[in-house]
C-alpha cells in the first residue's frame, strides 16, 4: 500500500495498491533474459574477484618463502654478532678492570712512597712554609690606600700561596739546595 500525500496539502488524501512492476517484468522474456545478464556479469566480477585474492595470496607466498629463506643467514649473522659483541664487552670488562686494579695498586705504592719522603724531608721546609704562612696572614691585614695598592697586594698573596704549594715538590725531591731554592721563591714573591 502507498500513502500518497500532496506536496500543498501537505497531508494523506488516498491509498492506492501498487502493482509489483518488477515481478511482472521478470516473468517476461526480456525481463528474464536481462536478470540472467544481470547475475552473469555478478558471478563474473565475483569470480574476478576470487582469482585476484588467490593471486595476491600466491605472491604472499612466493615473497614470504623467499624473506624467510634470507631470514635465516641474517639471524645466523645476528647471532654472531651478538655473540662477539658479548665476548668482546666480556674481554673489554676484564681489561678495564685489571687496568684498575693496577693503578690503585701503584697509586697507592707512590702514595706510601710520598708519604715516606715527607717524612724524611728536611724540616727546613716546613720551618719555611710556616714563614711563608706567616708572610700570608701579615699581607691579609695590610689596608690598602689605592686600588693599585689592593692589586699588588692581591698579587703577593697569590704568590705566596704559589710558593707554599711549590714547597711540596721540593719535599718529594732527594737532592735538593734548600737555601736557593728558599732565595728563588722569596725573589718571585712582589713587595707592597
Amino acid at each position: 500500500m502507498l500513502f500518497i500525500v500532496e506536496p500543498y496539502l501537505n497531508k494523506v488524501t488516498h491509498m492506492t495498491k501498487l502493482v509489483d512492476l518488477p515481478g511482472l517484468f521478470a516473468r517476461t522474456k526480456a525481463g528474464q533474459k536481462m536478470l540472467e545478464e544481470e547475475r552473469t556479469l555478478v558471478r563474473t566480477e565475483r569470480q574476478k574477484l576470487v582469482d585476484r585474492i588467490a593471486a595476491i595470496r600466491k605472491e604472499k607466498e612466493e615473497k614470504v618463502a623467499e624473506l624467510n629463506a634470507r631470514l635465516e643467514p641474517a639471524r645466523e649473522r645476528l647471532q654472531a654478532a651478538e655473540q662477539a659483541f658479548n665476548d668482546a664487552a666480556a674481554a673489554f670488562g676484564d681489561i678495564y678492570a685489571e687496568r684498575r686494579r693496577v693503578v690503585l695498586q701503584l697509586d697507592h705504592e707512590v702514595s706510601a712512597l710520598e708519604m715516606e719522603l715527607r717524612r724524611t724531608a728536611d724540616p727546613a721546609i716546613e720551618e719555611f712554609g710556616r714563614e711563608l704562612m706567616d708572610m700570608h696572614e701579615k699581607t691579609r691585614w695590610i689596608r690598602p690606600y689605592d686600588k693599585a695598592h689592593l692589586e699588588a697586594i692581591r698579587a703577593r698573596l697569590e704568590a705566596i700561596m704559589h710558593e707554599r704549594r711549590a714547597l711540596d715538590d721540593l719535599e718529594l725531591r732527594a737532592e735538593v739546595d734548600l737555601k736557593a731554592e728558599f732565595a728563588a721563591a722569596l725573589s718571585r714573591i712582589p713587595t707592597v
